[in-house]
């Protein structure tokens, strides 16, 4: 049996230092035990009080539980009334989610140049690029450091756009001393709890808004536009216990009549993601204060060396520390180098405007997203790293810098 106390489990399946790993352990699985024996594994209790301790976690009057952050975007979008014709500016260094959903809606998509240090978005770029049919900008915050907000605030508000964060990198993260995901006046922020994020579902994400139309609407878009779920039509209220004998376990009241008043999909979080979530919604705060030290050790020991440059913590904010991704332009024989040491990087992102779906459409030119696709390499981090796993690849760096005397100097 694969031992999960301490997530020591992933050395039975991955070999040497990966740049992820999940944060689960035997807190989840006997949160997941309790779901079984509940009887109810689809969308129930657990889902609401998850939304209930997340929008106090965060802030926001409410918080609306999906399946990913995709959905989030997309139904968010749908939900402000967003479709064809309209205009949504995204910057291009993201995951494809924030584009897509935009696409989903008819929109079209408009790529924003980001800040060369911390990676989040542009505001002069998104003002220079905004036209007579943009209606929405969303700032994604980048590796868990939230975007220049007041600044992006400042031109949505004078151009009439609505502001929606896209926060897959940033739960936990704080602007100005408040946690990303209940700011004014952004419209609304959108989470990913899929299995590498700070907090993790295994797949899910999360809506936050203090609107209640939105809030509303969201909640029908995401179960087929039904009026009610399976959950709010059964009315038992043992059904969230395991109750030892039929007198405790009444049969169930289901009332089987509904309404679909418009099209919805299929986005609801279920009672098992939703119970992973309020075991690492606990944990949160801890992994913050690791993933912190461990910046600080990668940070501290690095700062030597000049061709490379480190990933910045403005005045303004407190990082969530999603990833740790350095700069230099010895990118490729870095990682190559790394990668014969059996220590595992990444590269977030591939520039979407370069992408062939997304070329076809509109030709443009990032010039600091292009330069950062060609530097950017995301060292291993996650709060399971042990600090000697840090202090190797930390080491493998510096002698990657001896093996290689000709490599190009920082410019």
């Amino acid at each position: 049996m694969l031992e999960l106390i301490g997530c020591r489990y992933p050395y039975a399946v991955v070999k040497g230092i990966p740049v992820f790993r999940p944060g689960f352990g035997a807190e989840e699985l006997e949160a997941l035990a309790d779901v079984f024996k509940s009887g109810w594994i689809g969308p129930g209790p657990r889902a609401a009080r998850f939304e209930e301790r997340f929008a106090e976690f965060v802030g926001a009057r409410y918080a609306v539980s999906v399946t990913s952050c995709t959905a989030a975007l997309h139904l968010t979008l749908l939900g402000l009334g967003l479709g064809p014709g309209d205009e949504v500016l995204v910057p291009s260094l993201t995951f494809a989610s924030t584009a897509h959903a935009a696409v989903y809606c008819g929109c079209d998509v408009t790529f924003v140049d980001v800040d060369l240090q911390t990676r989040g978005m542009d505001p002069a770029d998104l003002a220079a690029k905004i036209s007579s049919r943009s209606r929405a900008v969303i700032p994604v915050h980048y590796g868990g450091h939230p975007c220049r907000m007041d600044e992006i605030w400042e031109i949505a508000s004078r151009h009439g756009l609505l502001v929606v964060e896209d926060a897959a990198h940033a739960c936990g993260a704080r602007y100005r001393g408040q946690r990303i995901g209940g700011l004014e006046p952004t419209v609304a922020t959108c989470f990913s709890f899929n299995a590498l994020k700070n907090l993790s579902t295994g797949d899910g994400g999360m809506i936050t808004t203090n609107s209640d139309e939105l809030a509303e609407t969201a909640r029908r878009l995401r179960w087929m536009g039904i009026n009610k779920n399976t959950f709010e039509r059964t009315t038992t209220p043992e059904l969230d216990g395991a109750p030892d004998s039929a007198e405790e376990n009444p049969v169930p009241k289901y009332e089987w009549y509904y309404e679909i008043n418009e099209l919805g999909f299929k986005y609801i979080m279920n009672d098992v993601s939703a119970a992973l979530g309020l075991v690492q919604l606990d944990k949160l705060p801890q992994a913050a204060k690791v993933r912190r030290k461990m910046a600080d050790r990668y940070s501290s020991r690095l700062a030597s060396l000049d061709w490379l440059e480190l990933p910045v913590e403005r005045e303004e904010v407190r990082s969530a520390w999603h990833l740790y991704a350095i700069r230099t332009e010895s990118q490729e024989p870095l990682r190559k180098y790394l990668q014969s040491a059996g220590i595992a990087t990444s590269v977030h992102y591939f520039p979407l405007h370069l992408q062939p779906f997304y070329r076809q459409r509109k030709r443009v030119s990032l010039p600091v997203t292009e330069r950062l696709a060609r530097e950017l390499v995301t060292l291993p981090f996650h709060p399971n790293l042990r600090m000697d796993e840090i202090d190797q690849t930390i080491a493998k760096i510096h002698d990657f810098r001896q093996s290689q005397p000709k490599a190009a100097g920082w410019q």
